[in-house]
């Protein structure tokens, strides 16, 4: 337990998520589990959503031996209010290398600094990037983030010329709060479905997408509101957003609730109060 809770030390800035995409944060879940006497369908989710991970990481790694370079980036604004000077930033966080890795892409974090005063130096240092996804808090149009990083819509680089520039607000509440800090850190093999869509769009040819949109393709935020809970039960567990990658690799459909079998049919309302402390958890460490 010691090492798990020094592992919670190991959230990068924006408090996604533990280094360990999935290991750390599916015991979670199933230690939560216990004080519901919910271990057995804890088990059983998790089980669920590590499979489903696992077979869109097999075949994301074996799709092609391209592997996009891809970055996580954030423009910092500046701030009279404490004197904060505009600054452009590479994330370098190890749960973000494993998931970039895992969707059939290369991690770049090859620079020293990974902050930028000027964004020219920037703009050269991810000049071999293929795929940008935009991690700031402001500039949620690709018009913004062209004038936040200083950049032309004809620029040379890759992932302009490429339009393959996202971000993690895909889903969102009225208030503008994003859903990646929260169902995402719950959900990994939809975050690892959204992440191959946007490096190996060709791989599965999915059209919708959660939290990671393309916003150079003007891809719009879906908002959540109380309108989609249409469960008849206020205990129905929210279904994973991920398709089930074994169906799509057998040429169906897929859908959300039909891989989360666990999720909708074997979790019970204690299992669901589990989760949501888990979600908490993830979110305020």
């Amino acid at each position: 337990m010691i090492e798990r809770l020094q592992d919670l030390q190991l959230l990068d800035r924006n408090c996604f998520a533990l280094m360990l995409v999935r290991r750390i944060r599916a015991e979670w879940l199933e230690f939560y589990a216990t004080f519901f006497n919910a271990e057995k369908a804890a088990q059983n989710l998790t089980a669920s959503i590590n499979n489903n991970y696992n077979c869109f990481k097999t075949a994301a790694t074996n799709h092609t031996t391209t592997k996009p370079v891809i970055a996580w980036t954030s423009y910092d604004a500046p701030s009279p209010y404490n004197n904060n000077t505009a600054s452009w930033l590479l994330s370098s966080a190890p749960y973000k290398r494993i998931l970039s890795t895992d969707a059939g892409a290369t991690f770049f974090n090859g620079t020293n600094p990974s902050s930028f005063a000027n964004p020219t130096d920037f703009a050269a240092a991810v000049a071999t990037v293929n795929i940008l996804i935009d991690e700031s808090v402001t500039g949620s149009t690709f018009d913004a983030f062209l004038q936040n990083y200083n950049l032309s819509s004809i620029s040379s680089l890759k992932f302009i010329k490429n339009k393959a520039v996202f971000r993690e607000d895909g889903l969102v509440n009225p208030q503008n709060g994003r859903d990646w800090f929260g169902g995402a850190v719950a959900m990994d093999d939809a975050v690892l479905q959204d992440l191959i869509r946007a490096v190996h769009p060709e791989l599965f040819r999915i059209d919708q997408y959660n939290w990671i949109r393309n916003i150079a393709k003007n891809e719009s935020m879906q908002l959540l509101t109380s309108a989609n809970c249409t469960a008849a039960d206020a205990t129905t567990p929210v279904p994973n957003r991920a398709l089930n990658c074994s169906s799509l690799q057998a040429g169906g459909g897929g859908s959300g609730s039909g891989n989360a079998a666990a999720s909708s049919h074997v979790a019970s309302a204690a299992l669901t109060t589990a989760l949501g402390l888990f979600t908490t958890l993830a979110v305020l460490v």
